[in-house]
């Protein structure tokens, strides 16, 4: 059995084609990157990537690049606890894709280890809560700011564009003088 490995694929918007086609269709991205890691025996016929061989985690897009992340070997995936510190600490690999004149380039790394990305995979886990499970398809393009409804936990990270909205109201109110006001408007 090989060892557990997640696979972090880059996909920059020098190629709006390449840039638009990752994010409408990560499953294929994935395909091309596990043939090109030599793990043809991954590669799914029908694009489905949920597997402990290989499980598609997560896309998320942003102005200039698409992310695409997926799981290798992780039998010890669990859903329920994902979001949890000490879970999803796995080496990365990290796939580089752009078009070339004659098709894909795609430029790969060793295996390193990668807080920054487990950090990430906890925190998807933890803003999409109990019930929405991977696949996780975030949007941060155009100036989208995705929103959580249900996280997992109430000291997370998914509430951190509303509070600092709110907070910035906040501080703009000034004092008012309610004797100024309207009658209409006391309460």
């Amino acid at each position: 059995m090989e060892s557990p490995v997640r696979v972090l694929i880059i996909v920059k918007q020098r190629s709006v084609r390449l840039w638009q086609e990752a994010w409408e269709e990560p499953q294929k991205m994935i395909s091309k990157v596990l043939m090109h890691l030599n793990y043809n025996s991954l590669v799914s016929t029908d694009d489905k990537y949920n597997s402990s061989d290989c499980r598609f985690i997560a896309v998320e897009r942003w102005d200039s690049v698409v992310f695409i992340v997926c799981d290798l070997f992780n039998i010890n995936y669990n859903h329920l606890n994902a979001h949890l510190d000490g879970k999803n600490e796995l080496p990365v690999i990290i796939a580089r894709v752009s078009q070339g004149e004659h098709g894909y380039i795609i430029k790969t790394r060793e295996p390193q280890e990668s807080k920054l990305l487990g950090d990430r995979v906890r925190s998807l886990h933890d803003m999409h809560g109990w019930t929405e499970g991977v696949p996780y398809k975030i949007d941060h393009a155009n100036g989208v700011h995705p929103i959580y409804y249900n996280p997992r936990s109430l000291l997370t990270d998914c509430l951190w564009f509303p509070l600092t909205l709110f907070t910035a109201c906040v501080r703009g109110w000034k004092a008012v003088d309610r004797t100024k006001l309207p009658k209409k408007l006391l309460i």
